[in-house]
């Protein structure tokens, strides 16, 4: 066995990986913050909390039975506004999971032979395409 030294520009890149990674995520999450914070209305923002830790910014986590779960989502039903919100949940499904939507999003729940699915629906006014297809010719 032999030890390999690096050239000394990767032997720094190695270094200063973690500070770099560190600054990354610490500007994509105020960035997250700073532009989804409001995107709740307060009074839903504080009846979660009570009941959840919020894990990133509008995002809630927590393990509760079913009746806790059923009225923490009436409320997310009741004061969601114009927002969207999706709670999911252990269940015994082939996906070990269940989950449920409410509000105006790209993102619908579909039915696929008993398998819970989600088909995502283009931006309005934009093209469901990649820009390098043509736009005539979709591959299959």
């Amino acid at each position: 066995m032999r030890t390999l030294s690096p050239p000394e520009i990767v032997a720094e890149a190695w270094r200063i990986h973690p500070i770099v990674q560190e600054f990354e995520a610490h500007q994509a999450f105020a960035w997250e913050y700073g532009t989804q914070y409001e995107a709740m209305a307060p009074r839903l923002r504080g009846r979660l909390a009570v009941w959840l830790l919020e894990v990133r910014s509008g995002v809630y986590v927590g393990t509760y039975g079913k009746r806790v779960r059923e009225m923490l989502w009436q409320q997310v039903r009741a004061y969601i506004e114009d927002g969207n919100a999706v709670i999911a949940w252990a269940a015994p499904t082939d996906a070990g999971f269940d989950f449920d939507t409410c509000g105006r999003h790209r993102r619908v729940q579909v039915d696929f032979d008993g398998f819970r699915l989600v088909e995502v629906h283009p931006e309005p006014g934009r093209s469901p395409l990649p820009p390098s297809l043509p736009q005539g010719r979709v591959r299959r």
